[in-house]
Order: structure tokens, then sequence, then C-alpha cells
């Protein structure tokens, strides 16, 4: 738990608080954001992307989640337009 602003908050609440903002500050580039895809680090277990999900779907809809070396090596890949 955190206290911030006066306010007791929970990991998840403040991880939903963070991807609301980065979602927020990327729309304006990209365009509105229909869905995402997590990034989940490979040590986390089942309560810990749970609790992920369940803080992205405070306000994102959440497409997929991928393991980071999986990420890793897909954005590794060659891409057509290189």
């Amino acid at each position: 738990m955190w206290y911030i602003d006066g306010v007791t908050r929970t990991a998840e609440s403040v991880t939903a608080i963070l991807l609301r903002y980065l979602a927020s500050q990327a729309e304006p580039q990209i365009g509105p954001i229909q869905e995402i895809v997590l990034t989940i680090p490979a040590s986390f277990g089942l309560i810990q992307k749970s609790s992920l999900q369940k803080a992205a779907e405070a306000g994102l809809k959440v497409a997929g989640m991928v393991p980071s070396p999986v990420a890793v090596l897909l954005n590794q890949q060659p891409r057509d337009d290189d």
C-alpha cells in the first residue's frame, strides 16, 4: 500500500493510474487507443499477471499479454519496411 496525496492506494490502483497516463500521452501522436498488449516480466507469477491485467482493464481494453522475452524477440525480427 502507498499513501499518495492523502489517499491510500494499492499497487493495482497505482498501476492503473500510470497506464491511463501513458495512454493519454500517446494518443495525441498515434490516435485513440482501442486496445493494448501488455508486456509481462518473465518473473511474474499468476497473481502478479492477474493484478496487472486488472489494473489495465480499469480504463483500457487488454488485447493480450506477452512475456518480456517474447516481446524482445518480436521487436528484433526484420520488418518489411527495413
